[in-house]
């Protein structure tokens, strides 16, 4: 026990002590640190190792791989009682994984046992593993990437033609053009004396896939007497014969 005080007394001629009652306060005992151990810190000599009196301070000293639990504040012994009990914990990461180019990672926290996941941008796809997890400081497994994917040729309209949309104007879409990007667009046209008869008037490429898929289809319309005739998709001028 630590006596805090003065050991002795002497009453006065009012009736009260000349001195504050001591106090005594409990030592801590030294727990053993798994994974770890301690260092003593204190000005009072420790004739027992196995305890240690009121207001000592400990270092935990943890092994490769593991780091000190709870917060940066001393370890101190308070009356026979720890501030917080001394003890090593797997070590957990100190940056966040890193993200694959054009992709990002998505983490709730860098603690030991924590997972990780890889995400691409739009237009992009992952190759490699979708997850890492952090074990003892370090994070798992290979760093996966993202691949740009392209669209494909959307295929022939019958009676009609594919636009590409670019940034001058609108071009024939060949099948030779291999990487139409992410959001890039298409429009349709029909040939000269063919009216949309249904399907959409164009796409967007999403994610290597053309948004909406379906073609459209072209059809003669009926022979529209009169000097000029809306139709849907395309401008006719009508008046002349029609096959």
């Amino acid at each position: 026990m630590l006596l805090v005080g003065n050991a002795s007394s002497v009453c006065q001629v009012d009736g009260t002590w000349r001195y504050p009652t001591p106090l005594c306060l409990a030592p801590c005992v030294v727990p053993a640190v798994a994974q770890g151990n301690l260092t003593i810190r204190s000005n009072v000599s420790q004739p027992d190792e196995l305890k240690v009196a009121h207001g000592t301070e400990v270092l935990v000293h943890c092994e490769e791989r593991y780091e000190p639990s709870g917060n940066s504040t001393p370890v101190v012994c308070n009356n026979g009682t720890w501030s917080h009990i001394p003890r090593c914990q797997p070590a957990s990461c100190k940056y966040m994984a890193k993200a694959p180019k054009n992709g990002m990672v998505i983490a709730p926290k860098t603690e030991h046992g924590m997972k990780a996941r890889y995400r691409c941008k739009d237009g992009y796809v992952l190759r490699g593993a979708n997850t890492t997890e952090c074990r003892y400081g370090n994070w798992t497994g290979e760093l996966p990437y993202c691949q740009e994917v392209y669209c494909p040729f959307p295929g022939y309209v019958d009676n009609g033609k594919v636009l590409l949309v670019g940034n001058m104007g609108l071009y024939d879409y060949r099948p030779y053009v291999r990487k139409v990007t992410n959001n890039k667009q298409i429009m349709y046209d029909c040939n000269r004396g063919y009216v949309l008869a249904e399907g959409p008037p164009g796409a967007t490429c999403v994610g290597g896939h053309w948004s909406p898929k379906q073609l459209p289809r072209y059809r003669r319309p009926p022979i529209t007497w009169g000097w000029n005739a809306w139709r849907l998709g395309c401008w006719e001028r009508s008046g002349s014969s029609l096959q």
